[in-house]
């Protein structure tokens, strides 16, 4: 039963990208991620994948899950950042930030999110180098971090990346990002000796 769908979508995801390929290729994953182990061999097999249409599908997918978080879902979110290496797509990078915002919001508890630190601070710094709407996704999870108290768990030299990022950006006066900053004005001024 999987093996043809993979087939299948191997063959799909090698076209070009349009709304009808896009569609299939959403079908294809869900179908996939329906068998038992399917969605672990799609993230295993596709999160460093280049083919913009499946890592953005497979990020879309992972953010769906997120709403009701388990153990394993955040496992796999975390696999899928740790792997990723197409960063010419935006909206693969909206949607894991949305993956993210997800986890947070739905109360899956931070503790659990500790083991992923490194991994998070490397994908939210790649983040804030990006467009605005990516920069302002970063600030939203960056937001709900502080808020939960889980900026801690980043190492001081991270905190000072972070806080450093995050006053450059705000110096650039864009009113979309200083919007959202607003829950980040006491991390802003919050300066560590």
């Amino acid at each position: 039963m999987l093996t043809p769908l993979l087939k299948d979508l191997e063959k799909i995801g090698g076209q070009k990208s349009n709304l009808n390929t896009d569609a299939k290729v959403l079908d294809l994953m869900e179908r996939i991620s329906q068998i038992p182990g399917g969605i672990d061999l799609l993230v295993e097999r596709y999160s460093s994948s280049s083919n913009p249409i499946i890592v953005r599908t497979l990020s879309f997918l992972l953010a769906g899950m997120a709403d009701t978080p388990t153990a394993q879902t955040v496992s796999l979110i975390f696999s899928f950042i740790e792997m990723l290496r197409y960063w010419n797509d935006e909206s693969t990078q909206i949607n894991t930030l949305t993956a993210i915002q997800r986890l947070l919001m739905a109360g899956f508890p931070l503790n659990l999110l500790s083991k992923y630190s490194s991994t998070l601070f490397r994908f939210l710094i790649q983040c804030l180098e990006r467009s605005v709407l990516v920069k302002h996704g970063a600030i939203a999870v960056l937001s709900l971090l502080y808020e939960n108290g889980f900026l801690s768990e980043f190492e001081p030299s991270q905190i000072s990346s972070l806080r450093d990022m995050l006053i450059r950006i705000s110096n650039q006066h864009d009113d979309l990002l200083d919007r959202e900053m607003q829950g980040l004005r006491g991390f802003l001024e919050d300066v560590q000796p």
